[in-house]
Order: C-alpha cells, then sequence, then structure tokens
C-alpha cells in the first residue's frame, strides 16, 4: 500500500466522522503538518469509536449552562473508548483506566500550554482545544490570581473559594453557578467516577 492509498482509506474511513464532529480534522495543523499527514508518516490507524458520536446540544447558548461546547469524550468511561482513542490518551497524556475513569490523572492539574507538545497534540486528535480543556479538565487551578482577574473568572472563583469541600446539592444557586463558570457539572464537583453516572 503506497503513502497516498493509506492517506485515502484513512480520509474515507473518517468522513462521515468528521461530519458528526463538525470539523474537518485532516486539515487542522500540527506544526508543519496536519494531522492526517501525521498520522499517515506515523503508518498509525486512527478509527475514532463512538465516543465521537456528536452528543445533542442545545442550539441556543442559553440552554447551555457552560461557557464552552461540552467535551462529551472527556465523560465516556475508559471501557467504553476505541482502542486507538486510548491509546492516544495513554501515550500522549499519560492516562490509564483508573486516573481516565476517577478523572486525577497528573496531567489534569496544567493547563495545556503547560502540557507537552505531544500532549497537547494529543488532545487536538481527539478534537479538545486549548480553552476547552482549561475549562472542563483543568478548571483553571493551574492559573495565578492575576491570570484569573484577566480572564474575568477571579469573580467566580472568590465565589467558591470557601466551599470546595461541600457536595453540589450543598451549594446556593449562586455557588453553582460559578462553578458551571468554571466547567465544573454535578458529577465533577462530587468527583464522581465515570461510569456511575
Amino acid at each position: 500500500m503506497t503513502h497516498n492509498s493509506r492517506f485515502a482509506n484513512f480520509y474515507d474511513n473518517n468522513k462521515q466522522t468528521q461530519r458528526d464532529l463538525g470539523i474537518n480534522i485532516l486539515n487542522q495543523r500540527i506544526g508543519d503538518e496536519s494531522i492526517a499527514e501525521t498520522l499517515t508518516r506515523l503508518q498509525l490507524k486512527f478509527k475514532p469509536g463512538r465516543e465521537f458520536i456528536k452528543m445533542p446540544m442545545s442550539s441556543t447558548v442559553d440552554d447551555n449552562p457552560y461557557p464552552y461546547r461540552y467535551p462529551s469524550i472527556r465523560y465516556v468511561e475508559w471501557n467504553d473508548l476505541s482502542f486507538d482513542t486510548k491509546q492516544i490518551l495513554g501515550t500522549g497524556l499519560g492516562y490509564t483506566k483508573s486516573s481516565w475513569n476517577y478523572m486525577n490523572a497528573a496531567v489534569e492539574a496544567k493547563k495545556f500550554d503547560q502540557l507537552s507538545i505531544k500532549a497537547q497534540q494529543s488532545l487536538q486528535m481527539i478534537g479538545i482545544e486549548n480553552y476547552v480543556w482549561d475549562c472542563f479538565i483543568n478548571h483553571y487551578s493551574s492559573y495565578s490570581r492575576q491570570e484569573l482577574k484577566n480572564l474575568g473568572l477571579d469573580q467566580y472563583t472568590n465565589v467558591l473559594s470557601n466551599v470546595s469541600y461541600q457536595r453540589w446539592s450543598e451549594l446556593t444557586v449562586n455557588e453553582q453557578y460559578a462553578a458551571t463558570q468554571l466547567c465544573f457539572s454535578q458529577h465533577t464537583w462530587d468527583e464522581d467516577p465515570l461510569g456511575t453516572w
């Protein structure tokens, strides 16, 4: 099989996935080459699993409580991820089944720009952008007070400064709203493992 035919097969096999994601992943750039060129060069056959099926989202911003698109792939249990996705998460970001399902991997304590290039590329491959990572995964925990202030997020962290050990159900409506602006859901706030919700 030639280099070009591998690329063609990769492209043909993933057209529907691209449409479902609403992106053309093959044209996204990582450094000097596209993701498809990288995969082809490395002779990888990335086949997204069902975790890439687009989750229904409200068409209006008012119905979405979060400031960014919900990264549904992050909340898929490890056993339900495709082999290829697990490979990307394991080799690129250091996830294991336990650290993925319990949302406690060391990598999650870093903001996007603190991650290695390999980790950033891995996130791009699964469709998680820098701002989505910083909000939904890191919850801005690695940001300095000044960075939070510059982004206008200090108002939310200030509201939550004394409630970090309370369960979601114990938070006031104002505190729950502040938590959603830092991309917490009830389950991520309560640190419920994947598979229990």
